[in-house]
């Protein structure tokens, strides 16, 4: 029996999962990893680095994170070509596959708003880091009187804007700097809009207690580098961080018919409606919970074990929706961990996040680099 050759593209959470547990079966598959960049960036854990004055990054070799009969291609897929079952690269030559995952993860959406991409700093990639902490490093000794704007109250808005205004309430209690203040606006009515009531007004009210000015309801309209204009008023600052949305990777619309977040439909089976070749996983995927990283790990083995069945002739197994929590850092040792209806604030909140984080790490490096990664120490 010939391999089947499976192409995963996207070296993300899903991903890295689908090739691990496709890796079980190397008498069946021919398995291949594509990502753009060869490092893993764990996500949960980016905002601990905008407080960090080393210019080292917690990330992960891809290579040392899947099995040695993995193939690992790094560069970036322009087109797929569904007819000829095709990927075309930017560097490399074409690349044929029999199944192809799609775990392409998002990019920044900016909602068209004039002045994001001109004038703001996103936090999505290592140079959106090395930027921001740039920035910070100058805002926090020419910019007393300005805050620093973060947009967007989601989880990935909340960890950062609480992480710096740990690090400025640190500094101007040693001396080394004066005070700074940060602000958080947000567009919907309320902060980490995904958690229950309970949970949302509990991570406001510490918002309010470190020091942050929190404003809901108030849209971005523009920015100009220095006039922040919104539904509710204008702010005056040089230094605002893009945390506000996420869209599907465009490379979705080539293959297949999309829900309006840009995210493919599929079966029960995850394949696309378009092509039963085609597979697709986490923010890829127009599925329940999608965008988390648990959903992304879920349906990576998910789709591994859907792919072996359908080679093996065997019946396949129907997707269900992950059951997954929220567990949102909020400053030093403060956190939110919610399960439902079950919610743990304050230290222990914190722990159970540092928990989640550790047992995924501990899956795919080193005990000393695991720890490393969530104390935000680890060099490459």
């Amino acid at each position: 029996m010939n391999k089947i050759k499976v192409v995963i593209a996207g070296g993300g959470f899903g991903g890295i999962e689908a090739a691990r547990n496709l890796a079980k079966y190397p008498e069946l598959v021919e398995v291949t990893l594509v990502s753009k960049q060869e490092t893993f960036l764990y996500y949960p854990a980016l905002y601990k680095l905008a407080s960090k004055e080393i210019t080292s990054f917690s990330q992960l070799q891809i290579k040392d994170m899947i099995p040695k009969n993995i193939n690992f291609i790094c560069d970036e897929i322009i087109s797929i070509d569904k007819t000829t079952q095709k990927l075309s690269f930017v560097k490399r030559e074409d690349l044929n596959y029999d199944i192809l995952v799609l775990g392409l993860g998002s990019v920044t959406e900016d909602f068209g708003t004039p002045g994001v991409r001109e004038h703001m700093c996103q936090f999505r990639t290592l140079e959106d880091i090395n930027c921001l902490r740039g920035l910070i490093t100058k805002h926090r000794k020419d910019n007393h009187v300005e805050p620093l704007i973060v947009v967007g109250g989601g989880p990935t808005g909340v960890e950062l804007a609480a992480c710096i205004q740990d690090m400025f309430r640190k500094e101007a209690r040693s001396g080394d700097a004066n005070h700074v203040q940060v602000a958080i606006i947000e567009g919907s009515p309320s902060v980490v809009s995904q958690l229950p009531e309970k949970a949302r007004q509990k991570i406001k009210n510490r918002l309010v207690k470190m020091g942050l000015d929190v404003y809901v309801g108030s849209r971005v309209l523009s920015y100009d580098g220095h006039i922040l204009k919104t539904s509710t008023g204008e702010f005056v600052s040089s230094t605002v961080v893009w945390a506000a949305g996420l869209a599907a990777h465009p490379l979705l619309k080539e293959v297949g018919e999309c829900d309006k977040r840009g995210h493919l439909m599929v079966n029960e089976y995850l394949e696309t409606q378009a092509d039963d070749k085609i597979f697709a996983i986490g923010d890829s995927a127009s599925t329940t919970r999608s965008g988390l990283a648990q959903t992304a790990i879920h349906d990576g083995k998910f789709v591994a074990r859907s792919i072996i069945q359908k080679i093996k002739n065997k019946k396949r197994s129907i997707y269900n929706i992950p059951q997954v929590g929220y567990a949102v850092p909020v400053g030093n040792a403060w956190g939110i961990a919610s399960f439902g209806p079950i919610i743990f604030s304050g230290f222990l909140g914190s722990l159970i996040r540092d928990i989640i984080d550790f047992r995924y790490l501990l899956g795919s490096v080193k005990f000393k680099t695991a720890l490393s990664i969530l104390r935000g120490t680890h060099t490459d």
